[in-house]
């Protein structure tokens, strides 16, 4: 991992310097230097509007992001232990959840604007877009990976569904 990070901060140099010139013909200035990056972002102890917008702009990433999985926990694992419960649900749900998995969200960006607008809602929208897919896949994974043999063990005590789930 270490070679592999020098290797990237020289290739990063080396296109800020010369490659950006030499093989696309743009200005270097498109891709600053790492030095001036970090100075500019974290190093520079005065305080000016782009380390305020940055902060900001951190913070309400942060917020809809956490927002977004925690519907989506929520979400997913109703889900999962429905169509765990049934196999018509897994049947019925399952399909269009591969579709979503399958679907770029830049191709519905403009849809998504549409019904949620520029805010936070679009944001928490893709938010759970991107994460329901795997959430509801492993936690079904996980209600329905029980051996037969645990299964028949509460079959001969008479456990209850709920038990079972439980």
């Amino acid at each position: 991992p270490v070679v592999t990070f020098i290797v990237f901060v020289a290739l990063w140099e080396y296109m800020h310097h010369t490659g950006l010139r030499t093989f696309f013909d743009k200005p270097g200035r498109l891709l600053p230097s790492l030095a001036t990056v970090v100075d500019k972002s974290f190093v520079n102890p005065q305080p000016n509007v782009r380390n305020q917008l940055l902060v900001s702009g951190l913070g309400w990433t942060t917020f809809a992001a956490l927002v977004g999985l925690l519907i989506t926990i929520v979400l997913g694992i109703t889900l999962a232990v429905v169509m765990a419960q049934a196999s018509w649900a897994e049947r019925s749900i399952y399909p269009y959840l591969v579709a979503l998995q399958a679907i770029p969200v830049l191709a519905i960006v403009p849809i998504i604007y549409v019904i949620f607008g520029g805010g936070m809602g679009s944001r928490i929208f893709v938010c759970v877009m991107i994460s329901i897919f795997p959430i509801v896949t492993n936690t079904l994974f996980g209600l329905t990976s029980a051996e037969v043999g645990q299964h028949d063990l509460f079959t001969l005590r008479g456990a209850s569904r709920w038990t079972r789930l439980v």
